[in-house]
């Protein structure tokens, strides 16, 4: 499941660090949204890996 985790994570955080430091330099209404959905999208995602994280971990203990 921590191998799930991190093969999901990092793309993320690499993603959002290299629009973070783009954002740093000029910020244009464009650039806002664009990290905007950077952010929802990689929430969302971590969401639904944490369920199904959970869900995987109910099955190991007989419990549906």
């Amino acid at each position: 499941m921590a191998a799930v985790f991190a093969l999901v994570f990092l793309p993320v955080l690499a993603s959002v660090a290299l629009l973070a430091k783009v954002v740093s330099g000029d910020i244009t209404f464009s650039t806002a949204l664009a990290f905007g959905c950077f952010i929802a999208l990689a929430s969302g995602v971590f969401y639904g890996l944490y369920r199904m994280a959970k869900q995987w971990e109910g099955d190991h203990h007989g419990t549906t």
